[in-house]
């Protein structure tokens, strides 16, 4: 929904270049700047109704992934703490950050997951 309240803008602003280019193009067509001033405005006051799409679209992103990540980093942890620690001496500290920290950074930044999102996020 968010994206498709994005393309609008979008076509406005194609509609703002299109009269340049029509002042300039050798046509004799001067620079409508009463239609470009109304359309910056409605721009403006569409910016409102872009914040209300992209709002819950933000949250579904975002708010998901890190509440995966959360639920996994707690399970990873629990699971290397049962593990000997002659495995873990003998694992690479920078494997181990890796798993805790790069691989989770991956699903924070590109997993869209159903998990209740929490309101204080």
């Amino acid at each position: 929904m968010a994206n498709l309240v994005n393309v609008v803008s979008f076509m406005f602003s194609i509609e703002v270049i299109k009269i340049i280019f029509n002042a300039f193009d050798g046509s004799g067509t001067g620079l409508d700047m009463t239609r470009i001033c109304r359309i910056v405005d409605i721009l403006f006051a569409y910016m409102i109704v872009m914040f209300i799409a992209e709002k819950p679209a933000y949250r579904h992103s975002y708010c998901d992934a890190y509440a995966l990540s959360a639920e996994d980093r707690a399970n990873l942890a629990e699971h290397l703490r049962k593990l000997s620690l002659g495995y873990i001496t003998s694992r690479d500290p920078g494997d181990l950050a890796n798993m805790m920290m790069g691989d989770f950074t991956l699903i924070e930044t590109g997993v869209f997951v159903r998990y209740p999102c929490y309101e204080g996020l």
